[in-house]
């Protein structure tokens, strides 16, 4: 069976900040990033791609070997000829979300209807965001600080959107309430609220599922057991147990 080997194209981490400086700041008309092009049982190709200031916008000149061009405000695609690499297409980001400041990111879920995503926190804490993120008001965004005491290690939302599940290592569940759209981004009130605080593990959860509209949810953790929750009542209805427990 034949292999395949697939190039790999690296490019600076912040070209874009580059070309946008050429493109707007008064005193730097031309700068310069590096891009590499790799495959596997050739030598590795490293150059760099001069950005020009133009009276249309900015232009690229590739050094080395490598070429770049812009298709749009978020495509690129980078050549390298030695390598036999054509058209190597890269995608850059439309919109940036940035959680607050100095915190670890150990879970993400982003809502069924897309609007909403959340991040789960080393410190326990868990961030709803706006998708995509607000212009005029830096990321509409909330966190909460109470939710767990300690790192968040999955989290879920259920079909409806506004309502999320949130598992950590500190043994339990958290059903919340969570819905930015009925905060506006002038409210200070968290849109974060507990419903609902599973307690039965006894080692940190790493895992959990959502069955159908959300009546009815499983956990898996380090103490070897898997159990069956009902929301309604909110308690557990079975516990399965692997032969370690």
């Amino acid at each position: 069976m034949s292999t395949l080997a697939i190039p790999l194209v690296t490019v600076q981490h912040d070209f874009q900040s580059v070309i946008n400086d050429v493109k707007d700041s008064l005193g730097v008309t031309r700068d310069k990033f590096w891009v590499s092009c790799y495959r596997k049982g050739e030598r590795s190709v490293h150059g760099s791609v001069d950005v020009v200031r133009t009276s249309d916008g900015v232009e690229f000149v590739g050094n080395d070997g490598v070429t770049i061009e812009q298709r749009n405000d978020n495509n690129f695609v980078v050549g390298c000829q030695e390598l036999g690499i054509r058209d190597a297409l890269l995608r850059v980001p439309r919109s940036s979300i940035r959680p607050d400041a100095h915190k670890k990111i150990t879970a993400i879920a982003v809502s069924p209807d897309t609007r909403q995503l959340s991040t789960g926190h080393e410190d326990g804490s868990i961030t709803l965001h706006q998708i995509p993120p607000s212009p005029n008001v830096n990321d509409h965004h909330r966190t909460t600080k109470s939710i767990h005491v300690a790192s968040i290690s999955s989290l879920k939302f259920f079909p409806s959107s506004s309502v999320l599940l949130s598992s950590s290592s500190d043994f339990s569940l958290s059903i919340l309430s969570a819905d930015l759209s009925s905060s506006p981004p002038s409210s200070t009130s968290a849109p974060l609220t507990r419903v609902r605080h599973l307690k039965a593990h006894r080692r940190p959860i790493t895992s959990s599922i959502i069955f159908g509209r959300g009546r009815t949810i499983a956990s898996g953790s380090l103490d070897g057991s898997i159990r069956l929750w009902d929301l309604s009542q909110g308690v557990q209805t079975r516990m399965i147990g692997s032969t370690s427990y």
